[in-house]
């Protein structure tokens, strides 16, 4: 019998494999149970989640010795006693290889956090990239698709010229059917309870209601030229490339019937259901293969606790993200909001209590990192939206909910156009996030252009060639910059 980990080579040994497949076995908590147990100390101070991990590693190479030494005494052959006797003293449950075994059973397992506990513990003995490589593709395998893609990007941030790692990385993004549906999401009757007017702004946008709550937001394409429900769906998946440290709920592609879009509409008898029929004129129907005529939308996350960050108020935060500033990163956003407040305008001090509660313990630094990835996205995206020039909407675009700031609503993003006043907000930042800038660097033309518009139009190519040379305008700044104060500085998140 061999093992297959990692890479897929099998193990040299049967005797080796047997002993990892017991001991992943037995991590994974299909071996027997030792009432007697007691777990030795592995360290001064480690975290319980490794003492945990670490415990039941022990615990299963414990195991394997006693039933080695039960199975070994029925031998008469000496020599085979002692062959499996010092198997059994050589084996490590500390090695690379056997934590890289116990993972893959635990992956398959879909425990996904012990298998990354252990291959934490895996890489403080052996750093290298078939390691990342290795445990990125089991996740993949697993179907973890999330899971694997952040460790194939920290393997690829620490070793970028790893061709496993990037094929690694190319399926976690490929291969996952949430990141990127092979075919729109189809919505029918029978799977929902209506479809509601939402309003509030100059586009055409609907929310889904499912089971009595609010499920998603339903943006349609429409000939408002201000939206366009692609680039929610293009935002989205550029921030999961860029690992963005704010929040854009989850976007996909969606189609309706147009039979089945009236049925659900016509559910909600109410004012405002029929007088929001009269924006419908805008509503771009589609001819399907089959002959029928349908809404083609994105399908957004709903956001169901949020409220304005007034982010137009910029004196308040740019020295966090000017280089050479010796601001205190370590402040308590929490303690920072009163003066957000007193600077955003007659409406500076609506809803400050919910973002002192959202705050918790946040630190400046981390609301400083996720400023400087909003303004990169936005200028990477051309999303002119996200500033209001009147002090009554500060913050109408720009939100915050518990643990930092979400970007709800960016269907301005990628325009036909260039728009100046990005290129302003943009330059209001010299500090950005490492991760940020090394991934976008390893971005590929195509692979990242077929991703976010998949089979794009003439018009969809025009927008992503400028989101693209926008790129290579980012980079070339952040380099000038890293040239004249020195990287540190200037990757600082």
């Amino acid at each position: 019998m061999a093992v297959f980990f990692g890479s897929h080579m099998p193990l040299q040994s049967s005797r080796s494999s047997l002993l990892l497949l017991v001991l992943a076995g037995l991590l994974a908590g299909c071996g027997p149970a030792i009432s007697d147990y007691v777990p030795p100390l592995q360290d001064n101070s480690p975290s319980a989640r490794r003492v945990e991990v670490m415990d039941r590693v022990l615990k299963a190479a414990d195991q394997l010795r006693a039933l080695f030494q039960e199975s070994t005494e029925r031998f008469r052959f000496t020599d085979l006693r002692r062959s499996i006797g010092r198997a059994v003293e050589a084996f490590d449950p500390n090695s690379p290889a056997a934590l890289t075994s116990a993972a893959a059973l635990a992956y398959g397992a879909g425990r996904v956090d012990d298998g990354l506990a252990l291959f934490e513990l895996a890489l403080e003995v052996e750093n290298t990239p078939s390691l990342y490589s290795e445990h990125a593709t089991l996740l993949v395998d697993a179907k973890a698709y999330a899971a694997a893609r952040e460790l194939a990007f920290d393997g690829l941030d620490r070793y970028p010229e790893d061709e496993a790692l990037r094929v690694a990385s190319d399926r976690a993004i490929d291969e996952d059917p949430v990141l990127l549906p092979p075919t729109p999401l189809r919505l029918t009757p029978s799977q929902a309870d209506s479809i509601k007017a939402l309003g509030g702004g100059s586009t055409v946008t609907f929310k889904l209601v499912v089971a009595g709550q609010n499920v998603a937001a339903l943006k349609p394409d429409q000939d408002l030229g201000q939206s366009m429900y692609r680039s929610e769906i293009a935002f989205y998946r550029l921030c999961v490339l860029l690992r963005c440290s704010f929040r854009v709920p989850y976007n996909a592609p969606l189609e309706i019937e147009k039979g089945d879009f009236e049925t659900l509409y016509s559910r909600v008898d109410s004012d405002k259901q029929s007088g929001y029929r009269s924006k419908f004129i805008h509503i771009k129907w589609h001819t399907g293969e089959d002959g029928a005529t349908y809404l083609l939308a994105t399908w957004k996350e709903w956001v169901p606790e949020f409220t304005g960050f007034p982010i137009e108020a910029t004196s308040t935060w740019t020295s966090w993200v000017t280089a050479g500033s010796h601001s205190d990163l370590e402040e308590k956003v929490a303690d920072w909001l009163p003066k957000l407040a007193e600077a955003a305008g007659p409406r500076g001090w609506t809803n400050n209590k919910a973002r002192v509660g959202y705050a918790g313990e946040m630190t400046v630094r981390t609301l400083a990192q996720q400023i400087s990835d909003v303004l990169s996205m936005d200028y990477l995206s051309n999303n002119w939206d996200r500033f209001s020039g009147d002090p009554e909407l500060y913050g109408a675009n720009c939100h915050m909910e518990p643990g930092g700031l979400v970007a709800i609503d960016n269907g301005a993003a990628f325009p036909p156009w260039d728009t100046s006043r990005v290129e302003r907000r943009f330059k209001l930042t010299q500090r950005f996030s490492r991760r940020f800038v090394l991934a976008l660097r390893r971005l590929d033309h195509d692979k990242t252009q077929e991703r976010l518009f998949p089979g794009a139009n003439t018009d969809e190519l025009k927008r992503f060639e400028i989101f693209w040379g926008r790129r290579q305008s980012l980079l070339d700044r952040v380099d000038a910059l890293i040239k004249e104060h020195g990287e540190d500085e200037i990757l600082a998140f």
